[in-house]
């Protein structure tokens, strides 16, 4: 990712941390299996949408489906049920996701 001058200020320290995060999920075995490294992906992806990088979110929700395949068709469902805290994530990450939608065809 592009620190420079693309990270508002307020935002910096966030950035870095998740930056640190991702590299952790790529590297750290307690990641293995590949249904959670997508629902940790998800929810880096979720904050950085909300600190309006929607490159980076949208990079990390890609990379979610491409270490677990069809990730979005089965096992987030079961992750949401499990978990009321990543239902709400996925809830946020939905709307933000429309409301980008409708501004590309708005």
């Amino acid at each position: 990712m592009k620190m420079a001058g693309d990270v508002k200020d307020k935002h910096r320290l966030h950035a870095v941390e998740l930056e640190k995060c991702e590299r952790e999920i790529e590297t750290n075995p307690k990641f293995a299996l590949a249904e959670l490294k997508a629902k940790f992906y998800c929810c880096l992806a979720h904050d950085w949408y909300q600190m309006d990088m929607d490159e980076e979110g949208h990079r990390l929700l890609l990379k979610a489906d491409d270490v677990c395949p069809g990730y979005f068709k089965g096992p987030v469902i079961k992750q949401v049920e499990e978990s009321e805290e990543f239902g709400i994530i996925i809830k946020n990450l939905t709307i933000e996701l429309l409301q980008l939608l409708s501004q590309s065809n708005g």
